[in-house]
């Protein structure tokens, strides 16, 4: 997961803590008599894909619910993902914010769809539930809120974000909220240079 989080940041951090890891791996390794070979291949993630450092919007997603479906398990059959809200310092026009959340939901069907069974709630049915609340997507980031549409929705998992605009990009938050627990299941987030997100949703200017 430390591996993954850092290929979302485009390789920036988490040294220190792989480094420990590495230590440890090491250590262990010998204990149990691993040749080199071995604790090479133990120390490396091969199924995350090498990717260029100049990724799109929609790559940056993928990336961001990649991670989020590493929290999700076996016994968990239903996921939803709410509209993300959008907060930026400019009005943006519409093709913008309907696009972006096209992306996030067309990469987070990709994504959770997995094979196994797991069914994702649909968006008509998430926005019909927070009229029917009288919530908006901001009331969302009330854990407690959406606790209670995770359980009106009697989803296992309830997927809930926020994009906001910083001065040269768009950083995407996401929570994992299991409904039954209450509990945070995890977080991730990922940023979007934002001339490189203007130029994917918008055309270039």
């Amino acid at each position: 997961r430390l591996l993954s989080a850092r290929r979302r940041v485009d390789g920036i951090g988490f040294e220190e803590e792989l480094e420990i890891l590495d230590n440890y791996l090491a250590t262990l390794g010998e204990q149990a008599q691993l040749d080199d070979e071995v604790l090479q291949q133990l120390s490396e993630d091969e199924s995350l894909p090498v990717v260029a450092r100049e990724r799109s919007t929609i790559d940056h997603l993928h990336y961001l619910f990649d991670e989020i479906a590493q929290h999700l398990d076996a016994t968990q059959s239903t996921v939803a993902v709410a509209p993300f809200l959008i907060r930026t310092n400019v009005q943006y026009p519409d093709a913008f914010n309907d696009g972006l959340r096209g992306y996030i939901q067309q990469v987070s069907t990709t994504a959770l769809a997995r094979g196994d069974g797991l069914t994702l709630v649909s968006t008509e049915e998430i926005e019909n539930e927070l009229a029917i609340s009288g919530l908006g997507l901001d009331d969302l980031r009330d854990t407690v809120r959406a606790v209670e549409v995770a359980r009106s929705l009697q989803t296992d998992v309830f997927v809930t974000g926020t994009v906001l605009e910083m001065s040269e990009s768009f950083v995407v938050f996401a929570r994992v909220i299991e409904g039954a627990t209450e509990r945070v299941l995890a977080a991730a987030q990922v940023v979007i240079d934002k001339e490189t997100a203007l130029d994917d949703l918008l055309g270039p200017s």
